[in-house]
């Protein structure tokens, strides 16, 4: 956001100042993807140096050899149950993709094997994505659009569930048995033990 409109002009003012004291800045947009996150997660980096003038890192992957999250995750834990079940809405909002519809009560999205993941975001509960291993979601959706009525109650099942907190670190290319700490961390670390 602050390179949008709104912001520019704060951000300019921030870079200006930084250049006034000496630093050589650099900035952009990267997409985490393009060094193997599977995860869509585009973020502004700034690089400033009193030095010299710090290139960008150069881009290890492209849209042809992205890492997916089957790349990431072990395929054996695919069918355990997530103990945050998934209840279908009451009334879902069926929009021009499944991608932009809301199906399920929470936050969380559906997220599949071959491809890489929204970004995963500090939460727990209904508000973690989940994995549609079956392309469940994606037909859902079909039958709303056809004119389906909506379900109800719990669609969690095997291989339709919730990540776990090893999982979502693992997306995010935190080391294996990285340790977390405080309150949150603990919190969802309660939701379950895939590994």
């Amino acid at each position: 956001g602050l390179l949008s409109k709104s912001n520019k002009v704060y951000f300019d003012n921030i870079i200006k100042k930084l250049n006034d004291l000496g630093y050589k800045i650099n900035y952009e947009i990267l997409d985490f993807r393009d060094w193997g996150v599977p995860q869509k997660r585009k973020r502004l980096i700034v690089i400033g140096s009193l030095k010299e003038f710090i290139p960008m890192p150069k881009k290890e992957y492209s849209e042809e050899n992205y890492s997916t999250l089957s790349d990431i995750l072990p395929i054996n834990n695919l069918k355990v149950n997530s103990l945050s079940n998934i209840i279908y809405m009451k009334s879902p909002m069926v929009k021009n993709t499944y991608r932009s519809s809301l199906l399920v009560n929470g936050k969380g999205r559906p997220i599949y094997m071959n491809e890489q993941s929204n970004a995963i975001t500090a939460s727990v509960g209904n508000a973690i994505h989940f994995i549609d291993h079956d392309n469940f979601f994606k037909n859902y959706y079909d039958y709303l659009k056809n004119g389906g009525s909506p379900k109800k109650g719990s669609c969690s099942q095997k291989g339709i569930r919730r990540l776990y907190f090893e999982e979502m670190s693992a997306i995010q290319t935190f080391p294996k048995g990285y340790l977390f700490s405080g309150s949150t961390s603990d919190k969802i670390k309660r939701i379950g033990n895939a590994v």
